[in-house]
This record gives structure tokens, C-alpha cells and sequence, in this order.
């Protein structure tokens, strides 16, 4: 698995380029990744949502604000709606050691 992340990794350049990949694969591959994630959340719930191993590339608070804020749009979820979720359904977000959660 590591192999295969990898050699995506090597496909993308770091920082990202705009017009790298045709936003419609981009979308793609994030709604690939948040139902990914979402299974495995699942199932490993206290986990953060990135990796904190030293050389895994990670996101900036101001892509994920990006990220998330473009999810909740499309998806037509208030802030209000998502925080009720998660104090009724239970799902309390781990937090890294700085106690800010992922």
C-alpha cells in the first residue's frame, strides 16, 4: 500500500499546481478520499485525520478550512447542523497534543 501511495505522490507536485489535474478529477479524488475516510473513522475513531509522522505532507489550517467549507456547501450542511451531529451522535473529534482538533 505504502508503494502504491507513493507513486501517487510522485504523480502530484508539492506544493500543488493550479491546472496540474482537471478540477472534475480533483473533485473526484475527494470524494473518494472522504468516503474512504469516513469508513475508517468508523471504525478508528479516536485516529487523527492526517498522518503526524515527521516527512508525511499534511494541510494547512487554510486548506483544510477550504476543504471542508467547499464539502459543507456542496453537501448544504450549516455549521450549527454539523456541530449537532456531533454532540447527538456522539462523534467527539480527536485532538491532536496541542488539544486543537483534527
Amino acid at each position: 500500500m505504502t508503494d502504491r501511495i507513493e507513486d501517487v505522490r510522485a504523480l502530484l507536485a508539492d506544493p500543488p499546481q493550479v491546472g496540474e489535474l482537471p478540477l472534475p478529477v480533483v473533485q473526484q479524488l475527494l470524494a473518494l478520499a472522504v468516503r474512504h475516510y469516513a469508513a475508517a473513522a468508523d471504525v478508528h475513531a479516536a485516529e487523527p485525520a492526517f498522518p503526524d509522522e515527521p516527512g508525511t505532507p499534511g494541510v494547512t489550517a487554510t486548506e483544510a478550512v477550504i476543504a471542508v467549507s467547499g464539502i459543507l456547501k456542496q453537501l448544504n450542511i450549516e455549521l450549527f447542523e454539523l456541530a449537532m451531529w456531533q454532540t447527538r451522535a456522539g462523534h467527539d473529534l480527536p485532538t491532536n497534543e496541542a488539544g486543537a482538533t483534527s
